[in-house]
């Protein structure tokens, strides 16, 4: 079977429509690329609920592609943030921080809770928050690696302010201790959920 391609995009079912209306009739013209565009974006849905559904592959793509954040919620950023930042919940009030939160301070923390930053937000704006699992991009990374960030809070309880994600255990940075956040599942690519213990 031929893989039908849309501007990189890669399907096993081929539509038989090419990327746009063939036609000479300027009123039909734009009607009908409207039409073509929910067609292939439909397809394009509709591959990611059978790649979903059969567990990967099908498609080709990357695994930060075909399993990557599917749930999220928004919330206040109390810190600035960017794409791929580790993030969780404030103490004690709405809104999000960098770094993971874990059940201490002190070395030997366990995270309680970590997300993804999946937009950028400045402090006060709503950040896009990633619920895992999902695997994202993380140049490094081997299959079977364990992942870390960094504590949210310092060892005297203020926040650290540290959303970056590390490939070796850091130790204390900061004054916030390491957390494992997350695990290589191929080269290039780790899953992070919402939970992974030491």
């Amino acid at each position: 079977m031929a893989l039908a391609s849309i501007t990189g995009y890669r399907s096993p079912v081929d539509l038989g429509l090419p990327r746009s209306p063939l036609t000479s009739n300027v009123e039909l013209y734009e009607e009908l690329t409207g039409v073509y565009n929910a067609i292939h974006l439909l397809n394009q849905y509709l591959d990611r609920l059978r790649t979903g559904a059969s567990g990967g592959g099908g498609s080709e793509q990357a695994p930060d592609l075909s399993a990557g954040f599917t749930r999220f919620f928004v919330m206040p950023a109390v810190q600035a943030m960017e794409v791929g930042d580790i993030i969780s919940p404030r103490i004690g009030s709405d809104g999000y921080v960098k770094g993971a939160l874990g059940n201490s301070l002190s070395a030997g923390a366990v995270s309680l809770c970590t997300h993804v930053a999946l937009t950028a937000a400045e402090i006060g704006e709503d950040v896009r928050i990633g619920v895992g699992p999902g695997v994202i991009a993380v140049p490094g990374a081997t299959p079977g690696q364990r992942l870390w960030g960094i504590n949210s809070r310092t060892t005297t309880g203020v926040y650290a302010g540290n959303g970056n994600l590390y490939t070796s255990d850091p130790g204390s940075v900061g004054g916030a201790v390491s957390i494992p956040v997350a695990v290589g599942v191929a080269d290039g690519f780790a899953i992070i959920g919402n939970y992974v213990s030491r």
